[in-house]
C-alpha cells in the first residue's frame, strides 16, 4: 500500500512490487484501492480472505470481478495481509486459474510466510530511512564545518549558499546589502536569504 492500512487509515493505492504468473498478464504499476474493495473491510482485513469462486462471490462487484477474472485470470483467489501489529503494509494475492478449495493448513502456511515477509519489508524500510537520515546528518555536518571555517559575514553567507545549492542541486542566492552572490548550480528553483 502507499501507506499503512488500519487504525482508521485507508491507503489510496495498492502498488504491485513483484509478481509471477504462468500466463502473460499485464500488471499495472498501481491500482486504486477502490478497484479492489468497493465495500470497506471485505477484501482487505487483518485476516486472510478466500475467494473460492470469483464469478459468484458477493464481495466482488462487476468491475472488481472483471479485474480478478480478466486481468489476474483468477477463478479463485486468496488475499493474505502483510500485518505489522494491527496495521497492514500490503498483501499477498494468490490467483488460481481454476476453482480451488483452500485447506486451513494451506491458509496457515501462507499467513506464516506473510508475517515473515512483513517483518522483512519493515526491516528494509527502516534501513532505508536510517541511511537517508545519516546522509542528511552528514550533509549538515559538512555544511556546518564549511560555515565555521568562514571568517566574516560575507564568507559565511557565500559558503552557506554554495553548500545549500550543491546539496539541493538547485540555484540558490543570497542578497547582501544590494549585491547578489549566486551559486554555480543551475536550476529554476531559488532560495532567498536577505541580510
Amino acid at each position: 500500500f502507499d501507506r499503512m492500512f488500519g487504525r482508521g487509515q485507508v491507503p489510496d493505492w495498492a502498488i504491485p512490487i513483484s509478481y509471477r504468473s504462468r500466463h502473460d498478464i499485464q500488471i499495472a504499476s498501481r491500482y486504486p484501492i477502490s478497484a479492489f474493495e468497493v465495500k470497506s473491510n471485505t477484501l482487505f482485513t487483518n485476516q486472510p480472505v478466500i475467494l473460492e469462486d470469483t464469478a459468484t462471490d458477493s464481495r466482488l462487484d462487476r468491475i472488481t470481478r472483471t479485474l480478478f477474472q480478466d486481468v489476474f485470470r483468477a477463478q479463485s483467489a486468496i488475499i493474505v495481509p502483510l500485518m505489522l501489529g494491527d496495521q497492514s503494509i500490503g498483501f499477498i494475492l494468490g490467483s488460481y486459474g481454476e476453482l480451488t478449495h483452500f485447506e486451513e493448513a494451506q491458509i496457515q502456511r501462507l499467513s506464516t510466510v506473510a508475517n515473515q515477509v512483513a517483518v522483512a519489508v519493515q526491516g528494509m524500510q527502516l534501513l532505508r530511512q536510517t541511511v537517508a537520515r545519516a546522509r542528511r546528518e552528514q550533509l549538515m555536518l559538512e555544511i556546518t564545518a564549511q560555515i565555521n571555517r568562514a571568517v566574516d559575514t560575507d564568507a559565511i553567507m557565500r559558503t552557506a549558499v554554495e553548500a545549500l545549492g550543491k546539496a539541493l542541486q538547485k540555484q540558490t542566492y543570497v542578497v547582501l546589502g544590494g549585491s547578489e552572490i549566486q551559486s554555480t548550480e543551475n536550476a529554476p528553483e531559488q532560495l532567498d536569504a536577505k541580510k
